[in-house]
């Protein structure tokens, strides 16, 4: 098994591990709070596991056609959402009177996360179609 699956692996199991610490320390915290811990794990469990992807990517012949793959727009997107909102969230105390500034933040950064999504799904889709109708049509030699 590669390195880096064995890392991601690895990654998702002390995420799983603090979101149950989190659950089983801090009692009602999953309505009632941001669950920071869970969070600032998960952010940074997701952008090792980005870099992992993008250093896989860049280093191998992948690099010619990864903006057609889904797998790019959904770490993209999921990868710009955390490195901004965490540190929002982690200082949301300190926003506190700039409620508009905040929001407007979080707004505009899942726009960004559901825009690459969206993206990502129409060129799949697209590459995908293109594929099945390629494989479909008859060999005219």
């Amino acid at each position: 098994m590669p390195l880096h699956k064995t890392i991601v692996k690895w990654l998702f199991a002390i995420y799983t591990s603090c979101i149950i610490a989190n659950f089983w320390m801090i009692e009602n915290t999953f309505f009632e709070k941001n669950m920071m811990f869970v969070r600032f794990f998960g952010g940074i469990g997701l952008l090792l596991g980005a870099f992992l992807y993008f250093r896989e990517v860049f280093l191998s012949e992948k690099i010619i056609n990864v903006y057609h793959r889904l797998s790019f727009w959904v770490i993209t997107g999921s990868m710009f959402y955390y490195l901004i909102t965490v540190p929002i969230i982690i200082f949301d105390k300190f926003l506190y009177d700039h409620q508009d500034i905040y929001l407007s933040i979080l707004v505009c950064c899942n726009i960004v996360l559901y825009g690459s999504f969206i993206i990502g799904f129409i060129i799949h889709r697209r590459r995908s179609n293109n594929a099945e109708n390629s494989k479909l049509q008859p060999n005219r030699g």
